[in-house]
Parts: C-alpha cells; structure tokens; sequence
C-alpha cells in the first residue's frame, strides 16, 4: 500500500505516516528552541533560576525541571 494511504490512528484523528514524521520533527525543533531559550536566560542570570524563571516568565521549578529534561548543566554558567 502506499505511503500516502497508510494511515495510524493519533489522538482519535486519522493521520498519514508522512504527518507523523512532521509532527514528531516539530517536536524536536520546538524542544531545541526551549532548550536555547532556557539556557540563554541562564546565562544572562549567570545560572541564578530564579531570575531565569522571571525572564522566561515562569516558575523556578520549571526551569528546574527543563534544566533536567535537557541535561543542562549550569555550572558552566557561573
């Protein structure tokens, strides 16, 4: 069958494999683009995630929690 007619059930709507692989590729780029955003705020904070969190306009456990998600290590940042 072809690519364009293969289709797998997300999220209760039907999507193509091709839409699939879209979506999942947004995800990385989007996931790239928090991390950069995370780590220039701690840069500007020289790694104080308090103020990181005010300039990202969130709290300090998220920061915290994207921190570990993306492996950042903010000594470097110091």
């Amino acid at each position: 069958m072809p690519e364009a007619h293969r289709h797998v059930r997300l999220g209760g709507l039907m999507n193509t494999e091709k839409e699939i692989r879209k979506m999942e590729n947004l995800k990385v780029r989007v996931d790239a683009y928090e991390r950069e955003l995370v780590v220039e705020a701690l840069k500007r904070t020289k790694g104080n995630q308090n103020r990181a969190a005010k300039i990202l306009g969130t709290s300090q456990r998220i920061v915290n929690y994207k921190i570990r998600k993306y492996s950042i290590d903010t000594g470097q940042f110091r």
